[in-house]
């Protein structure tokens, strides 16, 4: 499935103006594109969807003068705004926004942030109401930069943060070029009073670069760990260093755990990981990995599959292969049917791209793909989730003739715009 670009502006232009409107009206009641931001350009990141099936988008706006500040937005089922807002402050990026499941901010969002994206990159954790209302926000205070990707609600209330950090010398001795060292791997708690303990952060070196892309609890036996998943290019038993899919276990307190680290990929090829999920216990417990294979000018989805307690890949550890230059991008379980939904950027020769979704089974055979974007566009996939009744919603970035502009596009259980 492709949507046309003559449609998209002469809808926009019909009902909102080009430059300035808000949304594009649905193309039929539950299924539908809409557009959200004013004037600049906005792209999404992240989606999160309430019991209720209210949907809360996170994303960046920017402008050709003023550099990106967070933007977030929350809907109705159909996708009508309930309210909006720009948060933190400009040369900030938000990545992630979780529901905060327990604790004295039950209820409420938390929202991730990098500040500054250069080297000087700091984490920003902002908590935010189901109406809007900021509660409160910290900058987390480091030496060394931090980049973050993700967060998680930890048993004991804490946000759990992953992603990279500055890398440490007494950490990477071993590396036989340490000029090369660019980032190390790292989880941070943070508490819901948004206090932080730097010694009781997991920072794992050994490799020249890496990030964690999310972090879970596990247990191993009666104690409790954290798995922090991601990639990164740690050495093999032949002492090369090759970018691949990776999952280490530390302490509660952030030194290494008994089980250590088991990376996945295929030798010769660099696979960077971009999402990772908690599958639930229907279909089939354990944690989905997805992310990119590259192999020169040529790229691939990747997927892995954990089994619950970390001891295999379980049935899946491959590429998909559809036939074009492909990046995995984000996921989600299946409500209503077998397996995953896979969301990536479909990468065209003048290196454009468009949204591709992807339905597949839990042995990595496709059930439906369909294809989104504007003829000539940029369009860039952000985020995938399964709403309760079905359909799939699909938060990602429409390149418009002269503004980029947050998309939401809700489709069938096949992946289209009707039944």
């Amino acid at each position: 499935m492709r949507i046309s670009k003559l449609t998209i502006i002469a809808l926009v232009v019909m009902l909102l103006g080009c430059d300035t409107g808000n949304r594009v009206d649905p193309f039929f009641e539950d299924y539908f594109i809409k557009y959200y931001g004013e004037d600049g350009n906005q792209e999404g990141a992240d989606i999160y969807v309430n019991d209720d099936d209210s949907m809360i988008l996170l994303g960046n706006s920017s402008s050709l003068t003023e550099k990106s500040k967070p933007f977030i937005v929350k809907t109705d089922p159909q996708g009508n705004i309930l309210w909006q807002r720009q948060m933190g402050e400009r040369d900030e990026v938000a990545v992630d926004v979780e529901l905060i499941t327990q604790g004295t901010h039950q209820g409420k969002l938390v929202v991730i942030s990098n500040v500054e994206t250069s080297t000087s990159s700091r984490i920003r954790v902002t908590i935010i109401d189901q109406t809007g209302h900021g509660v409160d926000s910290v900058v987390v205070n480091s030496a060394v930069w931090q980049k973050a990707k993700a967060v998680t609600i930890a048993s004991n209330d804490d946000f759990l943060i992953t992603g990279s950090i500055a890398p440490d010398p007494n950490k990477n001795a071993k590396l036989p070029n340490p000029a090369d060292d660019t980032a190390d791997v790292l989880c941070m708690h943070v508490s819901q009073a948004l206090q932080t303990d730097p010694t009781t952060w997991a920072w794992l070196g050994g490799q020249y670069k890496g990030s964690g892309d999310k972090v879970f609890e596990v247990m191993s036996g009666n104690t409790l760990n954290y798995a922090i998943f991601g990639w990164s290019d740690y050495p093999d038993a032949s002492a090369v260093y090759e970018n691949k899919f990776e999952v280490s276990v530390v302490e509660e307190g952030g030194d290494p755990a008994s089980f250590g680290s088991k990376s996945n990929g295929i030798k010769g090829e660099e696979q960077i990981c971009s999402q990772v999920i908690r599958v639930p216990a229907a279909q089939e417990d354990g944690f989905f990995m997805v992310g990119t294979s590259t192999s020169g000018s040529n790229s691939n989805i990747y997927i892995t599959k954990f089994s619950k307690d970390l001891t295999a890949a379980k049935k899946l550890d491959q590429k998909l292969l559809y036939g074009q230059k492909l990046e995995g991008v984000a996921a989600a379980a299946a409500v209503q049917d077998e397996g995953y939904f896979v969301l990536a950027n479909e990468i065209q020769d003048n290196n454009n791209s468009n949204i591709f979704l992807v339905h597949i089974r839990f042995d990595g055979s496709e059930v439906w793909n369909s294809t989104f974007g504007t003829d000539d566009g940029d369009d860039k996939a952000g985020a995938v989730a399964a709403l309760k009744d079905g359909r799939v919603a699909v938060l990602g970035t429409m390149d418009l003739e002269t503004q980029k502009k947050m998309a939401l596009i809700i489709v069938t259980p096949k992946g289209g715009f009707s039944n």
